[in-house]
């Protein structure tokens, strides 16, 4: 009887410890599926700043799609021009998002054709609101990796699709 006892223990705790130990790969999903469409920067944190964007730099999005490609979108004044022109090129990043860190990258995109990458954390994500914080950036301009605390760059975006 003791040792039926003791098995029966001994599965109980085997059974526990696969259950606290599982993966979390769900949440990655539940992340990327909530993450799909395009969102629109509402504001920004530089350095522990808040920074005023401009009418060009609110029209700035980011657009998540189901086969893990980012498009991204800036715009700026270009000359005397007034009007906001959409810059960069049309080139259709990957993402991944894993344990709530969105990370894109273009293999050719930085600098002098390098290694583009950057690496957020996600602090918020819900049907309308996502925040980045970016800790990590791979640029070929001499930004190679943890950004300091004070180029930390927070971001605010609301769901526009």
């Amino acid at each position: 009887m003791k040792k039926i006892k003791m098995n029966y223990k001994m599965l109980l705790i085997i059974s526990f410890l696969g259950i606290s130990c599982s993966s979390d790969d769900s949440n990655d999903s539940n992340i990327s599926a909530e993450i799909f469409g395009k969102w629109k920067i509402s504001s920004s944190i530089y350095g522990g700043n808040t920074e005023n964007l401009d009418q060009c730099e609110l029209l700035e999005t980011f657009e998540f799609f189901e086969n893990n490609k980012l498009d991204i979108k800036e715009y700026d004044q270009i000359g005397n021009n007034t009007n906001c022109t959409e810059v960069g090129g049309n080139t259709l990043l990957d993402y991944s998002v894993v344990n709530n860190v969105l990370i894109y990258t273009n293999p050719t995109g930085g600098y002098s054709g390098g290694e583009f990458t950057m690496k957020f954390y996600i602090r918020e994500l819900s049907n309308q609101n996502l925040k980045l914080e970016l800790f990590y950036e791979i640029d070929g301009y001499g930004q190679e990796g943890n950004v300091p605390a004070s180029e930390i760059w927070i971001s605010n975006w609301t769901k526009v699709n």
